[in-house]
């Protein structure tokens, strides 16, 4: 499931919603070529029916605390995976694959792995990156988070009288 923030502002407040549900999520600058927009947010599911009432969910948590220009839709898999193998509502999960993938999740244990949070450190880090993105994209909200400050000095224009 996935949801378009359109300034760094909604995307602030779509992860401290993630932050307060119980759902798998993430979300962050968007950065791939092949994906049109500045920010994404997004939620994993275990079926179309499942992703079909996370939409609904997200749908009213955007219109509520977001904004009603956030785009919320259902994909299924990841967009490079489309890439790679064609059109999602194409793919057939065989009972081989899934034998492969639960023999695989039988194998691997990973201590601590319910323990996701990263370290505040990076947390922080990561969401001063987001600034300097929305800064580097003519996204002004990113001014709320600077006190009202730019992240960098303006630089000098010069402009002939001709253009005047």
């Amino acid at each position: 499931m996935v949801a378009r923030p359109k300034t760094v502002k909604q995307l602030f407040k779509i992860v401290d919603l993630q932050q307060m549900s119980d759902r798998d999520s993430k979300a962050g600058i968007e950065k791939r070529d092949t994906v049109g927009g500045n920010y994404g947010a997004y939620w994993y599911n275990n079926s179309i029916e499942e992703g079909e009432e996370c939409r609904k969910y997200v749908r009213t948590l955007c219109d509520e605390f977001v904004g009603r220009d956030v785009e919320v839709f259902l994909k299924r898999g990841c967009t490079e995976f489309e890439h790679k193998f064609g059109n999602s509502n194409e793919w057939t999960v065989t009972q081989e694959a899934l034998e492969i993938e639960k023999a695989i999740m039988d194998a691997i244990v990973v201590d601590g792995h319910e323990d996701r949070d990263q370290p505040p450190l990076v947390v922080e880090d990561t969401k001063m990156k987001w600034i300097e993105f929305a800064y580097e994209r003519g996204d002004e909200t990113y001014l709320e988070f600077t006190d009202g400050l730019p992240l960098y000095p303006k630089y000098v224009t010069y402009q002939s009288e001709e253009a005047a």
